[in-house]
């Protein structure tokens, strides 16, 4: 009922987006995660802090479905967002996070 309302009332939310994929991953459905997260992207241009997170979000739903390789490139891609707004505090561990993830894939 709430994500009805919330399409409804704020279609095109990637707040709301971000919720709802992971409601969607906790039942173990990140396929349907991760297309909420790919459509959401182009509403969060403008917003630094939720392209950050759709990445991170993206990268971990890769992650959990075994695709390293796929998941270290969403992970560089939050890294990106951060360093373009002139942000520190997460990239060391979103470094890690995809130097693994490529280690793990070759």
């Amino acid at each position: 009922a709430i994500f009805k309302w919330a399409g409804d009332e704020y279609k095109n939310s990637v707040f709301f987006s971000l919720i709802q994929a992971d409601f969607f991953a906790s039942k173990q459905q990140t396929k349907v995660s991760m297309q909420m997260l790919d459509d959401a992207v182009p509403f969060a241009t403008e917003l630094k802090a939720l392209e950050w997170a759709l990445n991170y979000k993206r990268g971990i739903y890769d992650l959990v479905d075994l695709k390293f390789e796929e998941a270290a490139v969403y992970f560089e891609k939050s890294i990106e967002v951060y360093v373009r707004v002139g942000r520190r505090s997460m990239v060391p561990f979103m470094a890690i996070y995809s130097f693994l993830c490529y280690t793990v894939a070759q």
